[in-house]
C-alpha cells in the first residue's frame, strides 16, 4: 500500500516522521521523549547525519506492530490542551481511542499515560451494561496484556452474559478467548453453544462457524454435544433407578434421621440420648461413597448444611461429639462430589486436553 500523510498529525514544525503501518505522522518529538524511555532511547541513538531516521518521509522511525489508529490518539491526546484531557470530561464515545493508549503506553513505558487511560477506564467500566458489546473485544485483550486478569475476567463474563442472553454469535468472543488462552472462557463459550443446539439450534450454525473459526474449536463442540447427549441419558437412567435402589433409599432414610433428630424439635429440645446414635450415623456417612445421584434424589445435603449452621448451644454434646464441624466437614465434601460430576466440569477438561494435542 502506498504510504500516506496523517491528515491531523502531520504538522509542518513536525522534527520527526514517523511511519505506523502504511500512515507517516510528522510530530515534535518532545512530549514521547519526556514520557518514555523507550522513545528517549530510541531518539539519542548516535547516527551519522545521513543515514538519521525520522527526517524525511523517505526515512522515518518504523513503529513495528502498532497500528495507524493507537499512534493517532496517542498524538490527539498528547497535542490536547490540559482542558481536553481531564478524565472526568471523557466519555464512552471516546473509548476505543482510550484503550489505543492504554495499550500504546503500556508498550512504550509511557507510566503517565497509561495510568491516565487506566483511571478512565475504570469509570468507563465500572458499569459494563452501559457499554455497547463491541468495545469488549478490544477491553478484553488490553486487560490481558495488562495482566489484570480480575478485570480480564469480569469483562468476560458480562461479555458471555450479553452473548448468551442476546443470541449472539461466538465467533469474536472465542477468537478472543482463544488468543488469550483462557479456557476457563473457552469452556464457558462451549457449552453456550451446544446448549443453544441442545434447545433448537437458535443462534447455531455449525457450518457457519466453520467459515471462520479454527477446526480445533468445531472439533471441540461436535465432541461436547455428544457428550451432553451421552450424559443426559445417563442422568435420566440413574434418576428412574434410584425409587428401587436400595443404597439411595437408605441414604434418604439416614437424612430422615438426621432430620428428625437435629431439625425437627423445638428450640433447646434436641434429645440428648439420641446422640451416640448420631455419632455413629455421623461415622457412617463420612465412610459412605457418596455420589450425585444419591445427593440429588435424598436432599441430605440441604439437611446436613443447616445441622452446620445449629446454634452451639442447641446440639447436646457438641463439644464431644462435633457435629456441626463434621457437617460442615461432609457439605464441602459433597459439593466437592456434586461440582466433579458438574457439566462444565467436562468442557473444561475438553479444552485441556484437546490443547494439549493441538
Amino acid at each position: 500500500m502506498p504510504l500516506v500523510r496523517d491528515k491531523v498529525h502531520y504538522h509542518a514544525t513536525g522534527d520527526s516522521v514517523i511511519r505506523v503501518e502504511n500512515t507517516l505522522f510528522k510530530i515534535h518529538k518532545f512530549p514521547l521523549v519526556q514520557s518514555s524511555p523507550v522513545f528517549e532511547s530510541m531518539f539519542s541513538l548516535p547516527v551519522a547525519t545521513n543515514e538519521a531516521e525520522g527526517l524525511f518521509d523517505d526515512r522515518p522511525i518504523i513503529l513495528v506492530g502498532d497500528t495507524a489508529d493507537d499512534f493517532r490518539a496517542v498524538a490527539k491526546y498528547m497535542y490536547a490542551s490540559p482542558i481536553h484531557i481531564q478524565t472526568y470530561s471523557i466519555t464512552e464515545t471516546a473509548l476505543p481511542e482510550i484503550v489505543s493508549v492504554a495499550k500504546f503506553a503500556h508498550k512504550y513505558d509511557m507510566d503517565f499515560w497509561q495510568e491516565w487511560a487506566l483511571r478512565i477506564l475504570a469509570r468507563l467500566l465500572f458499569d459494563l451494561s452501559l457499554l455497547p458489546v463491541e468495545h469488549f473485544p478490544a477491553l478484553y485483550s488490553l486487560y490481558h496484556r495488562l495482566a489484570d486478569y480480575p478485570t480480564r475476567n469480569r469483562i468476560m463474563k458480562h461479555w458471555c452474559e450479553v452473548v448468551r442472553r442476546d443470541r449472539l454469535s461466538i465467533v469474536s468472543i472465542l477468537l478472543a478467548a482463544d488468543a488469550a488462552d483462557d479456557r476457563d472462557a473457552l469452556a464457558v463459550i462451549y457449552c453456550t453453544e451446544i446448549i443453544r443446539r441442545e434447545n433448537g439450534g437458535v443462534g447455531f450454525d455449525l457450518q457457519a462457524l466453520g467459515q471462520v473459526l479454527p477446526r480445533i474449536h468445531i472439533k471441540r463442540l461436535l465432541s461436547g454435544y455428544a457428550s451432553l447427549s451421552a450424559w443426559k441419558e445417563k442422568k435420566a437412567v440413574n434418576q428412574q433407578d434410584l425409587t428401587a435402589d436400595p443404597q439411595a433409599l437408605m441414604v434418604r432414610d439416614w437424612r430422615f434421621s438426621l432430620q428428625k433428630v437435629f431439625l425437627g424439635c423445638p428450640p433447646h429440645s434436641i434429645d440428648a440420648n439420641q446422640m451416640p446414635r448420631m455419632d455413629a450415623l455421623f461415622t457412617t456417612l463420612a465412610a459412605f461413597p457418596m455420589n450425585t445421584e444419591y445427593l440429588t434424589f435424598t436432599k441430605i445435603g440441604k439437611v446436613m448444611r443447616l445441622i452446620s449452621l445449629l446454634d452451639l448451644h442447641k446440639v447436646p454434646h457438641d463439644s464431644e461429639f462435633h457435629f456441626r464441624d463434621r457437617a460442615k466437614e461432609l457439605v464441602n465434601r459433597w459439593y466437592n462430589v456434586l461440582r466433579a460430576d458438574d457439566l462444565m466440569r467436562y468442557f473444561s477438561e475438553l479444552v485441556n486436553d484437546s490443547h494439549d494435542k493441538h
